[in-house]
């Protein structure tokens, strides 16, 4: 065997085994999280004693905060209730179908005197939320004959 031939042997191995490492590092990179961290603006509901309304009782569901978001037009939100160590909340995401929504939000909140705190947690698929909306926005209504 040449001296040529033994070159060409030498890059071709490299040339492969460059290609198989190559191939070894894409296929074994993690797929992105469905659950990307998302930051929400949590409103914390008013307590009795801050509203002048009857006292809420554990599972007391976000009613003025949650209004607020459905007035405000918010496009996703959550409640949640509470619980024995948590005031009940209406948590608003910070995507973009919600932005439209975020001054009035805020004007809200200014307005009657709403605590409220920025959290980042990964909950929520918001595709797959979009996809459902999408789909149930494609079926026929019931009441069309």
């Amino acid at each position: 065997m040449t001296r040529r031939q033994k070159l060409t042997w030498f890059a071709l191995g490299a040339l492969v085994s460059g290609i198989a490492s190559s191939a070894v590092v894409l296929l074994d990179r993690p797929e992105p999280s469905a659950l990307a961290p998302t930051d929400y603006l949590v409103l914390i509901e008013p307590t009795a004693e801050m509203s002048g309304q009857e006292p809420a009782g554990v599972g007391f569901i976000a009613e003025r905060t949650g209004q607020l978001l459905q007035d405000c037009g918010a496009w996703y939100f959550e409640t949640t209730p509470t619980l024995n160590h948590r005031m009940a909340t209406a948590d608003l995401p910070f995507v973009r179908e919600n932005l439209p929504a975020l001054a009035c939000v805020y004007a809200g909140i200014a307005a009657e005197g709403i605590e409220h705190r920025i959290e980042s947690r990964a909950t929520t698929d918001f595709d797959a939320v979009r996809a459902s909306q999408r789909r149930s926005a494609a079926l026929p209504s019931a009441a069309t004959p």
